[in-house]
This record gives C-alpha cells, sequence and structure tokens, in this order.
C-alpha cells in the first residue's frame, strides 16, 4: 500500500515520483549509485565555463521547498572527501533565471569578501553555486536539457536570517542584518543583499 507520508513531486526533467518524507539517512553508497552525464557551467571572471563530469542525483527529494526541490548529489569530478553536494531544482524558473541565480550569488561573495576586511566580530561566506546541466535526461519544452544548482552540502542547521525585505527573522544573530546594511552603503544604494540564511556564517541562496 502506498506510504501515507509519500508526496507527489516534479523533477527537474518533467518525471513525476512518490516520494517518501524526507529522512536523516546518508547518501546512497557508491556501489547502489547510478552515475549520469553532466555539463557543469562554472561563472568565473565574468564569463561561464563548462566542464563534462558524471553526478549521481538521489531519486527522492531530500526537502520540499516552496520554490525549489532539493536533492542530495555526488559530484563524481571533486575529491573524494568534497563529492557529497546538494542539487536544487527549481519548480518554475526559466533556464535563464537559474543561470542568474549564479552570478547573483558570485556578487554576494563579492560584497562577503569586502565585508570581511572591515573589523567585524564574524567573517561570513557564501557557498560556491554552479549549474549542472543533466544531459542524459530528455529535453524539455524549451528544447533544452533539465538545469538544477549544484553547491557544498552544508554543515549544522540551515537557517533563515532576513526575509525578503531584510528584516530579521533571528533575532540571535545581528551580522546577517549588518552584512545587509554595508551592502546598500558599499554599493551606494544600487545593491542591498537580503534573504540572507546558511548554516552559521556561510550563506547560500
Amino acid at each position: 500500500s502506498p506510504d501515507p507520508k509519500a508526496r507527489r513531486c516534479s523533477l527537474p526533467c518533467g518525471f513525476t515520483v512518490e516520494a517518501a518524507a524526507p529522512t536523516d539517512q546518508a547518501v546512497d553508497t557508491e556501489v547502489t549509485m547510478t552515475k549520469e552525464n553532466a555539463v557543469k557551467h562554472e561563472y568565473k571572471n565574468e564569463t561561464w565555463e563548462a566542464t563534462s563530469i558524471q553526478v549521481h542525483v538521489s531519486p527522492l527529494p531530500l526537502a520540499l521547498g516552496s520554490k525549489r526541490i532539493v536533492y542530495d548529489m555526488m559530484d563524481f569530478s571533486a575529491p573524494k572527501s568534497k563529492q557529497h553536494k546538494v542539487a536544487k531544482a527549481a519548480k518554475q524558473a526559466t533556464r535563464e533565471e537559474t543561470f542568474n541565480e549564479v552570478i547573483m550569488q558570485k556578487k554576494c561573495q563579492r560584497l562577503a569578501k569586502k565585508f570581511n576586511e572591515y573589523d567585524v566580530p564574524r567573517k561570513i561566506a557564501y557557498n560556491d553555486l554552479c549549474v549542472i546541466e543533466l544531459v542524459d535526461r530528455p529535453v524539455d519544452a524549451s528544447g533544452e536539457h533539465p538545469v538544477m544548482i549544484m553547491e557544498p552540502k552544508l554543515k549544522g542547521d540551515c537557517k533563515r536570517y532576513t526575509d525578503g525585505l531584510g528584516c530579521t527573522v533571528d533575532e540571535d544573530r545581528d551580522i546577517p542584518e549588518a552584512f545587509s546594511h554595508f551592502s546598500y552603503e558599499f554599493t551606494k544604494g544600487k545593491v542591498v543583499v537580503v534573504n540572507i540564511q546558511g548554516a552559521e556564517d556561510t550563506y547560500t541562496d
């Protein structure tokens, strides 16, 4: 009989699965992993670089958000100790929006480095993102292979510190709000970083 905790969700290539609620189980051992071909798109020095790699995407979601589905992923191009990643598939975002999200994160990384140059009580960092194109999977309605955002898996509990307006969500931490204020002042009002979330002082999208 069906698992009462199962939820039907969309996979990045239009498939659907009956996915059980996420558990704390570790990602599958390498023996049981199915490798698939992918192209890793990295944004470096204002240009995109593409590399052919192999990955494993867990068939069941790790988490289901309002805008994204999160999966465990193994990146076999990385050193053994750094292969465990997470992949985020947007429910509705276009291919262009997915690539733009990585560019936006890189801009936040640069602002975080500037912030750290000052006498701050705790230094911050932004996780490295890249776009993974799953080239073994069928093309979608736009004629392109599905894409996901891949990043290192954060250690610790991931929390939201500020919301989309920059208002504090976690009252115990003031560094995220200070960084938002810094981003506005440093860019002379052109940019303000909000919706800050992550684990401790490592932030993600």
